[in-house]
């Protein structure tokens, strides 16, 4: 398949034949077989960094670096107001970076908590309802 194929542009009729599928949807035992080929319907879960790893993270990264390397010219260079103001962006800068990173992840996590659980679509021609993550590619689903 095309990698720039979008089958949203495709008619119905070309979308079922591109799935192999039908309207009626696909059969239980199609199903069972596409989901062992291609496994859940999930994505997986990310690999959670401790919090004070991923504050320190703010403090090091690129343009951090490049204001600690300004903070101490600044200080070499016998300007050491400078030096502290340019430190405290640095801190000020990390702990709004860090709290703002903090409040997305807990707003994604929220949002995954309210996503259905169920699915309804056509099985052998029949409305099923199943688990989410079970569903594959074919299955015909009904839209509330």
């Amino acid at each position: 398949m095309d990698s720039n194929f979008h089958i949203w542009t495709l008619t119905p009729t070309d979308v079922y034949k591109t799935l192999i599928t039908t309207p009626q949807g696909i059969s239980e035992a199609e199903a069972n077989l596409r989901l062992k080929q291609s496994g859940y319907n999930e994505l997986p879960e990310p690999q959670t960094r401790p919090l004070i790893l991923r504050f320190t993270d703010q403090l090091t990264h690129f343009m951090a670096l490049l204001l600690w390397v300004a903070g101490i010219l600044a200080f070499i260079s016998q300007t050491p107001e400078l030096g502290w103001a340019i430190w405290a962006v640095i801190w000020i800068n990390a702990i709004f970076s860090f709290w703002q990173e903090y409040q997305a992840e807990k707003a994604l996590s929220a949002l995954k908590k309210i996503l259905p659980s169920q699915a309804k679509v056509f099985r052998d021609g029949k409305l099923s309802i199943i688990a989410a993550r079970e569903l594959v590619s074919g299955d015909v689903m009904q839209l509330e």
